[in-house]
């Protein structure tokens, strides 16, 4: 018996490599879910489910969970960005929700951060804030009038 994944009313089975899942009705875009790192068979299927997303929901927007992508690879990020791309040709975009470090990691070395936006549960742990440096006091730097100039 295959996987089930249950979201909201609808249950779908999960059929193995890049399957997706249900959308999500209401004020939340509806969702892609992906299983395992897509190859590049599964990419028309997830692009024609996108596509059905876009169309059933009116959305213009599509949230692409991806969190349970273990291992991401170059063919991860092709097919994520052909989804961008299928999403965008409707006039609608893809964003990410869950990525993991990997992940984001492939979308910075890539150059695609910006093509493909993550969503605000995309990050694991808590974020990094810069740290908070104090001025020194009491040290003052002047030119000296027989210091050369550079």
């Amino acid at each position: 018996m295959p996987d089930l994944e249950a979201t909201g009313r609808d249950v779908v089975p999960a059929a193995g490599r890049g399957c997706t899942g249900p959308s999500e009705a209401g004020p939340e875009p509806p969702t892609l879910v992906v299983y395992d790192a897509p190859g590049r068979g599964d990419v028309p299927e997830l692009c024609t489910r996108l596509r059905g997303l876009l169309a059933a929901a009116g959305a213009d927007e599509v949230v692409c969970d991806v969190g349970a992508v273990a291992r991401p690879d170059a063919t991860t990020i092709e097919a994520l960005a052909r989804l961008q791309l299928n999403a965008r040709r409707q006039g609608g975009q893809v964003t990410l929700r869950h990525a993991g470090r990997q992940l984001r990691e492939l979308l910075a070395l890539t150059g695609l951060c910006d093509v493909l936006p993550l969503s605000a549960g995309s990050a694991d742990g808590p974020q990094r804030q810069p740290e908070q440096r104090e001025q020194p006091v009491g040290v003052e730097e002047s030119d000296h009038p027989t210091d050369p100039v550079t």
